[in-house]
This record gives structure tokens, C-alpha cells and sequence, in this order.
């Protein structure tokens, strides 16, 4: 079975910026706030990121739901054929918490990583605003206003 192909746009904008109502974009589009998601993503590479050199993410994600509940599950995202300005990896998940590395995901990255050790190599908290797009009701995208936390242990490093 071949993986999802993920593609998406990433654009930076200044901490000043506000994201513009999106509910007056033509007949028959619908904005639709969806709920504001917290989430923690921890991501691991080798000593000297051979992952991230060779354009794979690996990455372990808990998103606090709208519930109280925990979600926890691992992604991969592995290189595919750029598409102009779209970033466009395939990208295949796993459930589970952060000390089980799914073993299916730690044999995909082996021919990468050989013989060396993964390590967590980054932190990063998000606050994603959500609003999804929908056309005679159906979803037509999402548009995820995201303010990133990049944090050393307990420390806050950066954000954007």
C-alpha cells in the first residue's frame, strides 16, 4: 500500500500579523472555525541529523483534543518529488506513546540512520487556530494559523 502524499504550502508571517476573516469569499464558501489544537511534537534524528540532511522527519506528536483527551502517534515523512512551491513528502503514522519507536517506522529510517542511535533533537509546542473551507458543505481545505514554541528542556529558545 502505497503512503499518503501530503502537500502544503508553509508561509511566515510577522508576530504583528492577524489572519483576515476568511467567511466572505464567494458564493457557496463556508469558513468554519474548528477547535484551537495544543500540541507537543518531539522529533528524532541521529548525533549529526542524517534524517533531516536526507529531507525525513521523524517526529513523535501528543495533541491535547478538544475532550481533555490525549492523542498521541508517530509520524514519518518521507521525501517525494517537489511540486514548484509545494512541499510534498508521503507521509505514514503510527499510534502510540513517545518510549515505543513503532518498529515498522525504525526500519524505514535504518537506511538513513544505519548503525546510529535516534535522539530527540527538538521540541516544539504549537497553538493551531483552525478554519476549514467548505464548498456545498464538503471540506475544501484548512487553513492552520500556528504559533510555534521552539524550547530547550523548559526553556523557550524561539518562536515564530
Amino acid at each position: 500500500m502505497a503512503a499518503p502524499t501530503e502537500s502544503e504550502v508553509k508561509l511566515d508571517a510577522g508576530s504583528a500579523f492577524r489572519m483576515p476573516a476568511l467567511d466572505d469569499l464567494g458564493e457557496g464558501v463556508e469558513a468554519v472555525a474548528l477547535p484551537e489544537a495544543r500540541m507537543t511534537a518531539t522529533y528524532l534524528d541521529t548525533d549529526d541529523l542524517r534524517l533531516v540532511r536526507a529531507g525525513v522527519t521523524l517526529r513523535h506528536r501528543a495533541e491535547r483534543a478538544a475532550d481533555g483527551a490525549q492523542v498521541e502517534e508517530w509520524t514519518l515523512k518521507l521525501p517525494a518529488p517537489a511540486d514548484g512551491a509545494l512541499v510534498v513528502r508521503r507521509e505514514l503514522r503510527w499510534p502510540g506513546p513517545d518510549d515505543a519507536l513503532p518498529a515498522e517506522a525504525d526500519a524505514l529510517v535504518r537506511p538513513w540512520r544505519r548503525l546510529a542511535a535516534l535522539a530527540p533533537v527538538g521540541r516544539l509546542v504549537q497553538v493551531r487556530s483552525r478554519t476549514q473551507l467548505r464548498g456545498d458543505g464538503r471540506p475544501l481545505l484548512e487553513v492552520d494559523d500556528d504559533v510555534v514554541s521552539v524550547m530547550h528542556g523548559a526553556r523557550l529558545e524561539a518562536r515564530f
